[in-house]
């Protein structure tokens, strides 16, 4: 998780210092407590929705291999492991993670109208979590969350939905399991 972390954050500062050449595409500023309420609301929402598009797929394709087994072993772990995956993985992640698909990508995409930037950008962050159940996850969370940077003119929005996702998903393991 760490190293996704930096290398992410990397790629933002690199592509600012070489491409980019101002933060104003990361569209950092404070989007109203309205909007950041919407966010955890379609955060705890989605979260539901995602349980159930795993399902469907289970369902349909008898793939029930996770490539990300490996954050749900370490969420079962509990302790400080589970608390890394939260600090790590729910919240530093996301951040990284929004600031470059929606924040430089989204961007960069933009200047094609929204749908393009919008559908760009989410099929990019799915690609970017690989082929699998993962992928549509990944690609449905992207398509929301570049909707929510498109009309708040804000990051944040995208970032707590993305760090709702995550952190109800290794608390849930955690838990439930």
């Amino acid at each position: 998780m760490a190293a996704v972390a930096v290398a992410t954050f990397g790629a933002v500062g690199l592509a600012l210092v070489v491409r980019v050449r101002s933060a104003a595409c990361l569209r950092l500023r404070h989007p109203g407590r309205r909007w950041l309420l919407a966010a955890l609301a379609v955060g705890l929402g989605l979260r539901g929705v995602v349980v159930l598009i795993v399902l469907a797929w289970q369902h349909l394709t008898g793939d029930t291999t996770n490539p990300q087994q490996f954050l749900l072993d370490g969420a079962l772990a509990g302790g400080w492991t589970l608390v890394g995956l939260v600090v790590l993985g729910g919240l530093v992640v996301p951040v990284a993670e929004e600031l470059f698909f929606r924040g430089v990508v989204y961007s960069a995409l933009r200047r094609y109208g929204p749908a393009v930037a919008v559908l760009g950008s989410a099929a990019l962050f799915g690609l970017a979590h690989g082929l699998s159940v993962v992928l549509v996850v990944a690609v449905l969370l992207g398509v929301v969350n570049a909707v929510l940077v498109e009309r708040s003119g804000s990051i944040w929005p995208a970032v707590i939905v993305h760090a709702t996702n995550n952190v109800l998903a290794f608390v849930a393991v955690a838990v439930l399991m």
